[in-house]
């Protein structure tokens, strides 16, 4: 299997390897204790072979490792990949048969609190992340021979790094895809409080997918930062003035060894896709000196500059210049922005022709009729959508049957009417990514197909249609994979087993907006919520809950904004959105039965909106809270003294 020199790849392990050993990480000082006092300033660690014979493993030569067996179940198959004083291997799980990747801490004379602990720090990040296109820890402790290790998905396929390597500059559409992936594995692990710090080709592994598509997954957490540690009070590993990271990719505040966040990830996956694209990093030097001089002081290369080829290459070109930005405030604020700023350049353009068909079909499925226009009708009508596109785009008889065959309206003046609206909630004009329909009162199962057939659509909300529950599981079941934004609301003939249906066809690793406003939402329906891991914005104002709606539901971090308006929500609910919600900023409360005891359990959290309209608070405790939370907290408000 081609691995990555840096780190290599890993193939699924099941949950069922995860042992209680990751627990151990809390207690990792008394694991460290155990391993240094057993240590004794030799040149490598000491393992079981297959004989059963003590087997000295060096840094330098983590390959005698091969054969042996680790921690009394883990057959080692072959080494993947080294680095520093770790080795990661392929492995079988003699206990489960499993195939695993197993990384571990090699070498005794050299390894000394500190390195424990990062390695610890490794294996602290890399677990705590659940993305499909992150590589999974499923297991960290130390063996029984003392030596720290980690247990991952094993995974077979290719670096970045080794495809630029075979194949030279990838094509576009290919390198915005797996850097897009990538994009979303960031995302997820910045909502998580982790910045990875060392992107760069050779930690993105590339394998196949159902259909044969390509999978990017993200590995190699071992400088990765947990951003909680800066605020608490926790010993941190790494402090201002120290810098890691790979050179050629590194960003200018880790050059400089300055303060990192999440936007030195957007500098580094940037340099990743100009490599992708150019076959070389945006800077190289001689030396690695030179070469974090020129992250720190050189104007990044135009793109369309080493390569002319690229389609939306003025696009692409202004998004890397916005990436690579010297100050991180120039830069994108967030994972999400960059991704949203890649995706329009990942677009790839339509034929005016197709724009027709595609016009004239929507419409023949939205109004129905069984009477064919004729065919002037349908060259004027044409003419009138694209605004030119007359004539000339109809070039042959044939092409203008086919625009006969799939039209069918009641006359033409609907054609004509309800060109403006429809172009702006649901025709190809505008944004493929995004379907914002206000009022779908028109809207029938009619439409599903075609949303069906838009590979770029992410973002569908569908409020006051007349679509069926059918109609909307077989919308969400299809755009499963594509989805991070979804609105039913309005819907108010769905049932709660369709809104349930809906829930369960949703991707719980994309989805971060959910709206089910005016709708028959009940608890159950929202205690399905909890599979959503990014969600962020949770919007059930209007519906059927009770005050009790969120109690089955986990720790949700990542939620930003919760929407309970004109619902029985009251001083308990506010006590467990306190405690299930504790990063939320933002929180509408509007026609609710909440009162002033209810706001103390809000004040530890960062709320920056808060809408109480006709309510019983009154403007002493909203003062109070105004006080205890800060001066960045908004409150729209009509209370009641």
């Amino acid at each position: 299997m081609p691995t990555s020199k840096d780190e290599p790849s890993n193939s699924k392990e099941p949950a069922q390897d995860k042992a209680p050993a990751l627990d151990q990480a809390a207690t990792m000082p008394d694991l460290i204790e155990k391993t240094l006092d057993t240590l004794d300033g030799g040149s490598g660690s000491f393992l079981t072979s297959a004989s059963g014979e003590l087997v000295s493993v060096s840094p330098s030569k983590p390959e005698q490792l091969v054969g042996s067996i680790f921690d009394g179940k883990y057959e080692i198959l072959s080494l993947l990949g080294q680095g520093g004083m770790s080795a990661v291997f392929k492995a079988k799980n003699l206990v489960l048969n499993r195939i695993v990747a197993i990384k571990i801490l090699l070498g005794s004379r050299n390894l000394n609190e500190q390195s424990l602990m990062r390695f610890q720090q490794e294996a602290r990040a890399a677990s705590q992340l659940d993305h499909h296109n992150i590589v999974k820890v499923h297991d960290f402790s130390v063996s029984i021979d003392h030596a720290p290790y980690m247990v991952m998905d094993y995974v077979e396929g290719n670096s970045i790094a080794e495809i630029i390597t075979a194949e030279g500059q990838l094509d576009p559409y290919r390198a915005l895809d797996l850097i897009l992936q990538a994009c979303d594995a960031l995302e997820h692990a910045h909502r998580q409080g982790v910045v990875h710090r060392d992107l760069k080709p050779s930690n993105i592994m590339v394998t196949k997918g159902k259909n044969d598509s390509e999978v990017a997954k993200i590995v190699d957490f071992g400088v990765a930062k947990i951003m909680e540690e800066e605020q608490g009070s926790a010993p941190q590993l790494t402090r201002t003035g120290e810098v890691f990271g790979s050179p050629l990719y590194m960003s200018p505040e880790q050059c400089l060894g300055k303060k990192v966040d999440a936007r030195t990830d957007i500098y580094s996956l940037a340099c990743v896709l100009f490599e992708e694209l150019t076959g070389m990093p945006p800077f190289r030097a001689d030396n690695v000196l030179a070469t974090m001089h020129m992250h720190i002081s050189d104007a990044p290369p135009e793109v369309t500059k080493l390569r002319t080829d690229l389609p939306n290459g003025a696009v692409l070109s202004s998004i890397l210049l916005t990436a690579l930005s010297k100050n991180p405030e120039q830069r994108f604020q967030s994972m999400r922005d960059f991704s949203t700023a890649l995706q329009k350049a990942a677009l790839k353009p339509q034929t005016r022709l197709g724009k027709i068909l595609t016009l004239l079909n929507i419409f023949r499925k939205t109004k129905g009729s069984n009477r064919k226009l004729p065919m002037l009708t349908i060259i004027a009508a044409s003419t009138i959508l694209v605004g030119g596109a007359s004539l000339w785009a109809l070039h042959s008889l044939q092409e203008a049957n086919k625009l006969q065959e799939v039209l069918t309206l009641k006359d033409e003046d609907v054609l004509m009417s309800a060109r403006d609206k429809l172009e702006q909630e649901y025709l190809l004009e505008a944004d493929p990514i995004r379907r914002d329909v206000q009022d779908g009162r028109k809207l029938t199962d009619g439409i599903v197909p075609f949303y069906l057939k838009e590979p770029q659509l992410q973002v569908l909300y569908l409020r006051h249609t007349k679509i069926s529950g059918l109609g909307f599981d077989q919308l969400t079941k299809g755009l499963s994979k594509q989805l991070t934004g979804f609105s039913c609301s309005g819907n108010t003939h769905l049932m709660p087993n369709d809104l349930m249906k809906i829930v369960e066809n949703l991707d719980g690793d994309r989805l971060n907006l959910l709206a089910m406003q005016s709708v028959r939402a009940t608890d159950d329906v929202v205690a399905a919520f909890s599979k959503f891991k990014v969600l962020e914005n949770l919007e059930i104002s209007g519906s059927d809950i009770t005050q009790n709606v969120f109690k089955r539901l986990p720790e949700m971090r990542s939620v930003k904004k919760v929407m309970v308006n004109d619902t029985a929500a009251n001083d308990e609910t506010l006590r467990d959105i306190a405690e299930k919600f504790p990063n939320l900023e933002g929180l509408h409360l509007r026609g609710t039965k909440v009162t002033d005891a209810g706001l103390q359990a809000l004040k530890k959290l960062p709320l920056r909106y808060m809408s109480v309209s006709r309510t019983n608070l009154s403007e002493h405790a909203l003062a109070e809270l105004k006080a205890a939370i800060g001066s960045r907290l908004k409150i729209d408000s009509t209370p009641k003294d």
